[in-house]
């Protein structure tokens, strides 16, 4: 009986202390400088509250509960630091108002199941300067939800949705600078990574879905499965065309991944800004009903489509509207890799450019409503080193195609059979050589060549370029040769600091058969353990090493290719796998070792 009456006291003081531990983890606790200074459980919807005001401060729900509040701002002054953390099935914040980041750095994360619930504008980044807004939405059933969001307005915002996070707003800005030329470029990043992570975007009127850099900076990346969806967006949008000093936006969206989705239904890519859209890695876009690259005057979009990945639209222009050839919006799309691109009709503007590397079979499908191809500005078909030579591709198909004589259809690395019915694309055969061998092309029937460095002591790299063809008998002699150790130390330089490597490296030298300004497709080859994420292309100029804007840089087969415009020495790096920086930081402590034995 006693030790029964024992037992009893005992669990009942354990379910006591159980209990409090509930009562404890249920509350919601601030910590340092947090307005208004009351306990925040009884805040109301009335509350205007403030965290890291005027000194560092933090508040904490979880434990299922329930935080209510008028308004918030999150890091409010000077160098005061605002951390808020809403954790928890069941642990919620409810607001009309918030800022994270407004003068000083603010933070708010929302996870493991946490809500925030916001009425209207949320504002991430706002403050000029080194002001940081960040949030951060991670784990299955964290959720976001709230009117228009600007991220990196004035300042820099950050937003990341992870581990089956969810987002839910009215529309968004990414980088707005508002106009204010006195302020630095604000910049904003979100990101939506990984499978069943999802960023919906609910606005269906103007400035109502996604802009991607409104007169400052915007990045957008959609990875490992992640999903977009929203109605009508802009990347790259200015809010002026001063020819003094005009106010464009710069906008970047990667979607990246099988798996990976971005569905809207109106875009536009480069609308008085530079927008750039990359589509790679087995990724998808679904754009329903209009698409534009480099819309309005001033502008410049660009769009890859690359690794097996696919666009669908409606109606696709690439270049935009107006007459001054000089202002007149400029587009490039280019497909490689296998890329597959969809669209009921397509227009090509003066000034614009249509591109498709044939080496995966890329394809453009233009079919339903008209099915028109509608050509003023460049149509060009390449084959680079990894195309099949003689083998016939058939990039383009169209239910109605019109091969306007306004636009340029050019072959690079082939020649190109055209009728209103099909066309055909023959991969031109290869000329071998060594580094610093001259060749001699005739570029009516061949359009390949093929450098190898395979000499005793040599590097063993090797690097293919493909020339345009011509309509008539016309030689070209060309030399591809190993950059020498000057260049290349000069390129060492130029990667101080970083874990790159060269993966190759060459100069070209052509006779009067080449024309400067005409496009030709280099390939160099880096072997199968890199992807075009990995790369970086340098371009030399007399003894200056640049980075080199290759926007239709694909890797495939083993081979890194891009297009250029002119002849001198261009190079590709990469940072090594994993694997290799163990080997050479090992290679690195055993000749230290051997060195200090040497001094002994």
């Amino acid at each position: 009986m006693r030790c029964s009456r024992q037992l009893s006291l005992v669990l009942f003081a354990a379910m006591g202390f159980i209990f409090s531990i509930s009562t404890a983890r249920a509350a919601i606790t601030a910590d340092g400088n947090v307005e208004p200074t009351t306990d925040p459980n009884t805040w109301t919807s009335s509350t205007d509250c403030r965290i890291g005001d005027i000194a560092d401060g933090s508040l904490i729900v979880d434990g299922d509960s329930d935080l209510k509040s008028h308004g918030g701002d999150i890091g409010v002054s000077g160098a005061a630091k605002g951390v808020v953390t809403v954790s928890g099935s069941g642990s919620t914040w409810t607001t009309n108002y918030l800022n994270v980041g407004l003068f000083s750095n603010g933070l708010l994360n929302i996870k493991d199941g946490g809500a925030v619930s916001n009425n209207s504008v949320c504002e991430i980044g706002y403050g000029p300067g080194q002001v940081k807004g960040t949030v951060t939405v991670d784990g299955n059933g964290s959720s976001f939800t709230t009117g228009q969001l600007w991220v990196g307005d004035q300042g820099s915002g950050t937003l990341s949705i992870t581990h089956r996070g969810n987002v839910t707003s009215s529309g968004c800005t990414i980088g707005r600078s508002g106009g204010f030329l006195t302020y630095p470029a604000a910049t904003g990043v979100i990101t939506v990574d990984g499978y069943g992570s999802q960023w919906t975007v609910t606005g269906t009127g103007f400035d109502m879905g996604i802009t991607v850099g409104s007169a400052g900076n915007g990045i957008l990346n959609i990875t490992h499965g992640g999903t977009v969806s929203s109605h009508m967006d802009y990347i790259g949008n200015g809010s002026s065309l001063d020819p003094i000093q005009p106010i464009l936006g710069i906008g970047v969206v990667t979607v990246d991944g099988v798996l990976s989705k971005w569905t809207d239904s109106f875009l536009y890519v480069g609308n008085y800004g530079r927008g750039t859209l990359n589509i790679t890695n087995g990724a998808s876009v679904t754009t329903t009903y209009l698409s534009y690259i480099g819309y309005e005057d001033g502008s410049k979009g660009t769009v890859l489509v690359d690794g097996y990945s696919r666009w669908t639209n409606g109606a696709l222009h690439i270049g935009g509207q107006g007459n001054n050839l000089l202002t007149k919006g400029q587009g490039a799309l280019s497909i490689t890799g296998g890329g597959y691109v969809k669209a009921t009709s397509l227009y090509i503007e003066t000034n614009s450019i249509l591109s498709i590397d044939v080496g995966e079979n890329s394809w453009l499908n233009v079919s339903g409503e008209t099915g028109i191809i509608s050509n003023y500005g460049t149509i060009r078909v390449i084959a680079g080193a990894n195309a099949i030579a003689g083998k016939n591709y058939y990039p383009i198909s169209a239910t109605g195609w019109t091969w306007n004589t306004e636009g340029k259809y050019q072959a690079i690395g082939g020649t190109w059979w055209r009728s209103p019915l099909y066309e055909r694309f023959t991969a031109s055969s290869v000329v071998t050589a060594a580094s610093g061998e001259e060749v001699t092309l005739n570029l009516y029937n061949q359009q390949r060549m093929l450098a190898t460095d395979s000499k005793v002591g040599g590097t063993g790299w090797t690097v293919g370029a493909s020339f345009l063809a011509s309509d008539v008998s016309k030689s070209l002699k060309v030399t591809a040769s190993v950059i020498d150790q000057i260049a290349l130390t000069s390129l060492e330089k130029c990667l101080a600091g970083t874990n790159d490597i060269v993966l190759g490296g060459w100069t070209f030298t052509t006779d009067t058969g080449y024309t400067a300004g005409d496009p030709a497709y280099l390939s160099f080859l880096v072997g199968d353990s890199y992807s075009r994420d990995d790369l970086r292309v340098w371009h030399l100029v007399g003894t200056t090493w640049s980075q080199y804007d290759a926007a239709d840089l694909t890797c495939n087969d083993g081979y890194a290719s891009f297009t250029v415009t002119g002849f001198s020495g261009y190079a590709i790096t990469a940072v090594p796998e994993p694997g290799m920086i163990t080997l050479l930081a090992v290679a690195g402590i055993a000749l230290a070792a051997f060195a200090r034995r040497k001094m002994k």
